[in-house]
């Protein structure tokens, strides 16, 4: 086992390893990217990444946690690319009690029957929408990165369709097919992963939702409780 800690924003270069990575943030917001997307995770949520899969990582405020690395034998129940889970009534003691686990050990008896019951729970677990899906076309792909670095933009659809040289029906219908939401509704997901690293840093509510271009506090906690089902308030405590 690894502990997991950041005093501040960070940021880990694309890699890959043999071994399966389990990992849980006690506190802060972790960022995992690769080709096929990025999956944004709170405190309190489990990350799975699956044997040699490339991936980066960004952290947003002071991080703490734990990361468990998993041979490829022990891996095959579980799914074969990222995943983020919300932690039930069973799996939310065995967390507490692997980061007790001294880091650097290996494992013994007891430890790993604890682990094969929290892989077990964690094949019926709730996987929440914390999953922004990127297209693998490259026109759509430059255009997710610049609205990614620019999530507060309000461009319509003609002049997004424009700028790839696209028509507007072409970028409707495309997007939708390979990302598996409408533009809009990737937007919305684009802001809202923004709003989670910018909350992370301690920025206020309303800065927040100011900086991102929404027109009011009340429409960012609006559009936010709908997603994930709490206030901004509340979900990073």
């Amino acid at each position: 086992m690894r502990r997991l800690r950041s005093e501040g924003a960070e940021e880990r270069e694309g890699h890959s390893h043999e071994h399966g990575q389990l990992f849980c943030v006690l506190q802060g917001l972790t960022v995992v990217d690769t080709d096929a997307g990025r999956w944004l995770m709170p405190s309190r949520r489990l990350g799975w990444i699956p044997p040699c899969v490339r991936h980066g990582a960004q952290y947003f405020g002071a991080i703490a946690g734990w990361s468990l690395y998993l041979h490829p034998d022990i891996c095959e129940p579980l799914p074969d690319k990222p995943c983020v889970y919300e932690a039930n009534a069973l799996m939310t003691p065995i967390i507490a009690r692997i980061a007790e686990w001294p880091g650097g050990e290996p494992l013994d008896a007891p430890r790993r029957r604890l682990l094969h019951v929290l892989l077990d729970e964690i094949q019926a677990a709730q996987q929440p929408a914390l999953h922004l899906p990127m297209p693998r076309d490259q026109r759509l792909l430059r255009l997710s990165h610049k609205l990614l670095g620019a999530p507060e933009n309000n461009d319509s659809l003609l002049a997004l369709a424009s700028d790839i040289g696209m028509s507007e029906r072409t970028l409707t219908r495309k997007f939708r097919e390979e990302t598996g939401l409408s533009l809009g509704q990737w937007r919305q997901l684009a802001r809202l992963a923004r709003a989670l690293e910018l909350l992370a840093q301690g920025v206020p509510v309303t800065q927040t939702a100011l900086d991102l271009g929404y027109d009011s506090v009340s429409a960012f906690i609006t559009l936010f409780r709908r997603y994930f089902g709490e206030t901004p308030g509340r979900y990073l405590k």
